[in-house]
């Protein structure tokens, strides 16, 4: 399996075709890592907050109001919305799943697809069916409030899409306040200690890195609440993001490490695994 041998991408086409060169092969857990940023980033003590775009179940149907004195052909109009809403959803590409469990109350249900994470919550009962509205729950802030259920389709993919676009706003904010630019070396461990990520000016060598490890391991000043509890492990480089806050090469800046000597190349993100 590492024997895989390609036509070297640089050439013409016009002399040698047998020139080969091999694959490049990385893995990096990518998959399982995004997954738990997702969860760690959104999920709150109901349980999984998923986003409508990745969700399995975008939308989860649970018929309400419907009890032992309520008369059968309520009860099916309640059905049959629920499976007409479905259908409406499926065809317009909204992931949908309905339960219509007997042995289990709305109550529960609710606490159920909460778990998992479901977006959005979709309630049909007799209540709904008279006033031709569906009633619904945001999972990610527990909004409430309804829609024309002949319009049902079109009310939805306006919520999944809102959903979206305020879980996103609320990750970014969260992100950017817990970000911190970094131009003294003074101020680096405590706010390694604090938890935040740190952009700083580096000159992207190992053996500068390796010697910042070091120094930032279990660093703590009489100004920082230090937890005795927490890793004591150094902070190490994450990534050079492709948004710097300036250009650095060729402007005489100094690598933020104390002793290094060497100009920064890059703005740097540090940060302290836990």
């Amino acid at each position: 399996m590492f024997d895989i041998a390609v036509e070297a991408p640089w050439q013409d086409g016009s002399e040698e075709r047998t020139l080969k060169t091999f694959v490049w092969q990385n893995s990096w857990a990518y998959s399982t890592r995004v997954l738990g940023v997702m969860v760690m980033v959104h999920g709150d003590d109901k349980g999984l907050v998923i986003p409508p775009r990745v969700a399995p179940t975008q939308v989860i149907l649970v018929p309400v109001g419907i009890t032992a004195g309520t008369p059968e052909d309520v009860k099916q109009g309640v059905l049959q919305c629920i499976d007409d809403i479905q259908k409406a959803l499926q065809n317009d590409g909204i992931r949908t799943e309905t339960d219509v469990r007997e042995e289990y109350s709305p109550g529960w249900k609710f606490n159920h697809w909460e778990l998992k994470g479901v977006p959005l919550r979709l309630e049909i009962g007799p209540k709904e069916l008279d006033t031709g509205l569906s009633s619904f729950a945001r999972r990610d802030n527990g909004g409430k409030g309804s829609i024309p259920t002949p319009s049902v389709a079109a009310g939805v993919a306006e919520l999944l899409k809102d959903i979206q676009s305020d879980m996103y706003a609320r990750a970014l904010a969260k992100f950017r306040d817990n970000l911190k630019i970094i131009t003294k070396w003074a101020d680096f461990a405590p706010a390694v200690n604090h938890k935040h990520l740190c952009l700083i000016p580096f000159c992207l060598q190992e053996d500068c890195e390796d010697n910042i490890k070091k120094l930032s391991e279990g660093t703590a000043d009489s100004s920082t609440e230090y937890d005795a509890r927490a890793p004591s492990m150094g902070a190490k480089s994450l990534c050079i993001p492709f948004k710097q806050p300036s250009e650095l090469k060729n402007t005489n800046t100094p690598c933020l490490r104390d002793g290094c000597d060497r100009m920064a190349e890059k703005w740097c993100m540090f940060g302290r695994s836990y």
